[in-house]
């Protein structure tokens, strides 16, 4: 059964190839956006940076996981506002899967896309949101209360069809939540600040309106 999925999905995946409408000027490759509804998903790792990554406060250790959930609309030919869900997992240095930080970041950006003639387009994002953390161990989960968080990033897309493109991204996150309280121990907070790059890859799938 794995082996008729796996099948499934490499003819699917050329035929897509195939179908790909190529783009020939700049005026018709900005089209491919204008008035585009666009969801995509993205998966990827994270590396700390800073005191999230510092041994004598965050002590967290490259590789985490991260997987994000977008929605933007293109109300301009190269020019798109969203809203974004993220998170991420990171383990301990020392304790590695015994210590897990878990991060939880909501928000919105607006993006600009290069016009190019090709069906490859770079692109730039700024985004805000707000994060919160859980410190997990095998007997106990802390929740935290939040901080405002930005975002910065690039990326390229390739447009495969009309309809679907397939992206790589790099973002730089920031969350303000050093002094953020971690709810169950009183008068406790978290102590640094969070920061780390994400390295993505994702699937965007578009609908015009």
């Amino acid at each position: 059964m794995n082996s008729r999925w796996a099948q499934l999905l490499v003819v699917n995946l050329l035929a897509l190839l195939v179908i790909a409408q190529p783009v020939t000027s700049e005026e018709a490759s900005q089209e491919l956006f204008e008035d585009h509804l666009v969801l995509s998903l993205f998966l990827g790792t994270g590396i700390p940076v800073g005191d999230f990554s510092s041994s004598d406060k965050g002590n967290h250790e490259s590789g985490g996981a991260d997987v994000g959930l977008e929605v933007e609309w293109y109300f301009a030919k190269q020019v798109s506002v969203g809203l974004a869900l993220w998170g991420g997992i990171y383990d301990d240095k020392d304790w590695g899967e015994d210590l897990q930080t878990n991060i939880t970041t909501g928000g919105g950006f607006i993006k600009y896309t290069l016009p190019m003639q090709a069906k490859w387009f770079p692109y730039g994002k700024f985004g805000l949101g707000w994060t919160e953390l859980e410190f997990e161990d095998p007997a106990v989960t802390l929740k935290t209360d939040g901080g405002a968080a930005i975002m910065l990033g690039v990326g390229i897309l390739w447009r495969v069809s009309d309809l679907i493109s397939v992206n790589g991204q790099t973002t730089y996150n920031y969350s303000f939540v050093e002094d953020a309280r971690v709810k169950a121990l009183e008068n406790t907070v978290i102590g640094y600040d969070l920061q780390y790059i994400a390295i993505d890859v994702g699937i965007s799938f578009y609908i015009a309106l």
